[in-house]
């Protein structure tokens, strides 16, 4: 009687733990906040940081436990790549917090819930965030023609949105306008202006990006082969040096892996067969947490992703021997253990986790050098990965990145192929398979890394590659149907061996920069995206009285752009075109939240 009273309970205690393991998560809701950065950045003349804010609330309160809150561009088919302005790991006790600096113009912006399990996934109220005030400046020339003048104001904007408005000529010091005559047609530019910055490490081959201060800038963590160092890299020096437990530093990766809001690091140590890693403090320093088995050799690439939807982050770790991709289950304290394994192709150098088959459970994608493919490992939301296509690339795969390229919500792939000397496109169906692009563009000698971004914001991914063979980075503009046109190609230098490239806002700008590791002179080259925009307003047959004049010309400015003068002398006996001058005549920015208060910039 007693074992069968024993047998009862059991039955139906394994009933209700069914019973809760079927029930619906809980419901939740986000809230989003956009708080005004409150101080000015006087040498830059930029904003700091807006501050996005996002409240996860179940049943009226904070939601407990973890949780990955996204921060998407509004509408966008994919929170993925440029469309995702940053993301945080929630806790009760420290929120899911970000600063970005935002570039001038509006912003539409959504935090996003990814749902854990047992808390449902939910999406914020969109919250619009106007940031205005570009700089602009007024160039203004003088050409005569017989008795006359032609005065032609040039006006150029600090980013790549279009230039409106007037420009109003008059002949100081009389005040007395001479004519305002609306500008001509917008045209828009895109370069990069690089700067270097030695290092101590040697041979870097690894590198990351991520804002490790809060300050809204991005910083660089570099990871030396051969002094088995990671430096993390500000704008303009080196901030800290971690000397690592390990040997043959090769992948790094960022993530929240205790949830407290800071962002830490993963270093896949090559020579040791593990995974080393350091939590981060918030002021760019670290502290060591521990070196976790991989369960293979050769650990070369790592990335973070939560693999079993419990809102705490893992680790996706390539290794060379076997060739095999490893998850490893974090327990949010900064501490990891093998969770599951799945064989790739040959030599798995690279790797990019994402949802490829829209099933809302991470997978892994592999570039394997020797095998002349991409192994795409369809994730169970347990640890489990089931391999589900192999498409074939050039020769020498080497680099991987993922993004929309054709507009359709279906993830894509782009993979640098060191011997062919291109990147293959591989269009995503949207269930984990792909389709090759019929081209695949051309890039420099020996190619060594691939990255995404909208460089010239147009809504299109485009890509930055770089080669090592010919010490270059080719700029590759995307036309939105998976297709590219070769953009620009910039020389890195004699000997400079590029290797890994790592996106950010490098310069603070809120445009994506990117950053280059030279492994053959020990640096790092950054490449900061300079947008601009150019035009013109003319005023013809303007008569002066002899002698020597100095006409000026004022744009007026628009909702983006703050107005600016130019100047010119000139002077009966100096023929056309006798020199010009320009000055800003104001400069400033603001920049306002709804419903937030305005964010002033300088």
């Amino acid at each position: 009687m007693k074992n069968l009273l024993y047998y009862g309970r059991a039955i139906a205690l394994a009933a209700a733990l069914c019973a809760s393991a079927l029930a619906a998560p809980t419901a939740t809701t986000v809230v989003l906040q956009a708080t005004p950065a409150s101080l000015v950045n006087q040498q830059f003349q930029r904003a700091l940081p807006v501050k996005l804010s996002a409240t996860v609330l179940a049943n009226g309160h904070p939601m407990p436990g973890y949780g990955v809150v996204r921060f998407c561009v509004t509408g966008a088919k994919l929170c993925q790549g440029s469309s995702l302005i940053g993301q945080a790991q929630w806790s009760a006790a420290s929120g899911a917090v970000i600063h970005p600096i935002l570039s001038v113009g509006t912003h539409s912006i959504t935090a996003v819930f990814a749902g854990n399990g047992q808390y449902a996934p939910s999406t914020s109220s969109a919250q619009t965030v106007a940031v205005q005030g570009a700089h602009s400046v007024t160039q203004l020339t003088a050409t005569k023609t017989g008795a006359t003048y032609s005065l032609t104001a040039t006006v150029t904007g600090s980013v790549n949105m279009p230039l409106s408005g007037n420009v109003t000529f008059f002949n100081p010091p009389t005040t007395t306008p001479l004519a305002t005559v609306n500008l001509g047609p917008s045209s828009k530019s895109l370069w990069f202006s690089g700067t270097s910055l030695p290092i101590m490490g040697s041979e870097p081959l690894a590198m990351a990006a991520g804002d490790f201060n809060g300050d809204g800038f991005s910083e660089l963590a570099v990871a030396g082969l051969n002094s088995n160092t990671v430096e993390i890299v500000s704008f303009t020096n080196i901030a800290s040096t971690i000397h690592l437990p390990g040997i043959a530093p090769m992948g790094i990766a960022t993530g929240d892996f205790n949830s407290d809001g800071k962002l830490d690091l993963a270093v896949a140590e090559s020579g040791s067969g593990d995974v080393a890693i350091y939590l981060g403090n918030g002021d760019l320093t670290f502290n060591f947490a521990g070196t976790f088995a991989t369960g293979g050799y050769s650990p070369v690439a790592v990335a973070s992703g939560d693999f079993n939807n419990d809102g705490i982050p893992d680790l996706a770790v390539a290794n060379l021997n076997p060739g095999m991709v490893t998850l490893l289950a974090g327990n949010g304290t900064g501490a990891f253990s093998i969770a599951g394994q799945a064989p790739t192709d040959w030599f798995p150098y690279a790797l990019v986790v994402a949802d490829f088959n829209n099933d809302g459970k991470l997978d892994v994608a592999t570039a394997n050098y020797y095998g002349f493919d991409v192994t795409v490992l369809a994730g169970n939301g347990q640890f489990g990965l089931q391999q589900v296509a192999q498409p074939n690339t050039g020769v020498y795969p080497d680099g991987i990145t993922v993004e929309d390229f054709n507009g359709d919500g279906k993830l894509d792939l782009a993979v640098s192929n060191q011997y062919s000397n291109d990147v293959t496109i591989l269009l995503g169906k949207g269930d984990g398979t792909f389709n090759p692009t019929p081209v695949s563009p051309g890039v420099g000698n020996s190619p060594a890394d691939v990255v995404s971004a909208d460089f010239n914001r147009d809504g299109i991914p485009d890509l930055a590659v770089s080669s090592f063979g010919d010490n270059s980075v080719t700029i590759l503009i995307g036309k939105g149907d998976g297709t590219f046109t070769n953009y620009v190609s910039y020389a890195t230098g004699n000997g400079t061996t590029p290797h890994a490239i790592a996106l950010g806002d490098l310069a603070g700008l809120g445009f994506p920069d990117f950053a280059v590791a030279d492994s053959g002179v020990n640096r790092v080259q950054t490449f900061l995206d300079v947008p601009a925009a150019t035009a013109t307003a003319t005023l013809s047959n303007v008569s002066f009285t002899p002698g020597v004049h100095t006409p000026a010309a004022t744009y007026n400015g628009n909702a983006t752009y703050w107005k600016s003068t130019g100047e010119t002398p000139i002077g009966a006996s100096q023929g056309a075109s006798a020199g010009q001058r320009s000055r800003i005549s104001s400069l400033g920015f603001s920049a306002t939240g709804s419903p937030a208060p305005p964010i002033f910039m300088r």
